[in-house]
């Protein structure tokens, strides 16, 4: 369905305006901000800066986690692991609502080619094995019943990824998500484009 172009603009109105408040850019890429995730996008520049900032931060949380040393804990690990997550949601969800909703093509596009770096990063995510490692390796033994769940939900998930293949078929896998990603955009970027309407 089409948003009429009034109602895009009054959407991307407010939202430039949250943008102008006392909240405009570092408090974007802190993990325990509680400011909107929008806030700060007036422009393609600004809708980059933001998204790559999400990602910069994702990968130093992804390095935090897959290098620390000593005993594992269950608490740390999975903190790290959040991180990494809070990161990737934060930018997906900035690059996807303008890629669906701005009233401008250009930026519509610029969200669309954010929205594949931030995919690119989910999958080459969902198949590190350091990850993986890193999560397998705290255990559920002794750990509280939602803990121990929680990891074999998220350990299962890994494993029906691909990230227990060999490092051709990981890397299939990437090509063919990256593909998908592509082809999921064009059939939005039709919804999106196409003149129809319903009365």
């Amino acid at each position: 369905m089409k948003l009429p172009s009034s109602v895009a603009l009054l959407l991307f109105g407010l939202i430039a305006a949250a943008g102008q408040g006392t909240h405009a850019q570092p408090a974007a890429i802190d993990p325990a901000s509680n400011a909107p995730f929008y806030t700060g996008v007036t422009d393609q520049e600004s809708l980059a800066r933001l998204v790559n900032g999400r990602l910069a931060a994702a990968r130093e949380a992804l390095d935090r986690l897959t290098s620390a040393t000593g005993r594992r804990t269950a608490e740390q690990t999975l903190q790290g692991f959040d991180d990494v997550q809070v990161q990737i949601s934060a930018a997906k969800e900035l690059a996807s609502i303008v890629r669906q909703l701005h009233p401008d093509a250009a930026t519509r596009g610029a969200a669309d080619t954010l929205a594949q770096a931030v995919a690119g990063f989910e999958t080459g995510l969902s198949l590190n094995r350091e990850v993986y490692s890193a999560l397998a390796g705290i255990g559920a033994a002794g750990a509280p019943a939602d803990t121990a769940r929680y990891l074999q939900l998220v350990l299962g998930e890994y494993r029906r990824q691909g990230v227990d293949k060999d490092a051709a078929t990981r890397e299939e896998i990437n090509g063919l998500r990256d593909q998908l990603v592509r082809i999921a955009q064009e059939f939005d970027r039709n919804v999106r484009e196409g003149a129809r309407t319903l009365s």
